[in-house]
């Protein structure tokens, strides 16, 4: 996250895998808003080349109204990264895992 919260990747398109584990699914939508650059796509479907069929839309898509960055990805303490929205935060603590949305 150190890595992809420099400013300078806000210019690297970059595509994120959606994980097929349920508990990994709100950790890394976090990981992704957090460090979201204007270019990015987070998704399922590249890997097989469509050969696998059409992934299921996950409703944690929908879930949240994040709308538009207010700034850029900051570390707020060791190995803990921030963003913020205009319609709320999200947060990711990469030592325990743990994602917190907070989206009005």
């Amino acid at each position: 996250m150190e890595q992809v919260c420099d400013p300078a990747w806000q210019q690297v398109p970059r595509t994120m895998q959606w994980p097929g584990a349920q508990a990994d699914k709100l950790p890394v939508l976090a990981a992704f808003l957090v460090s979201r650059g204007p270019w990015d796509f987070i998704g399922t479907g590249w890997f097989g080349a469509g050969s696998i069929g059409l992934p299921a839309w996950d409703p944690l898509w929908d879930a949240y109204d994040v709308g538009e960055p207010t700034g850029l990805c900051a570390q707020t303490a060791p190995g803990v990264f921030s963003r913020s929205w205009t319609r709320g935060t999200s947060a990711l603590n990469c030592n325990t895992w743990a994602a917190e949305l907070n989206f009005a």
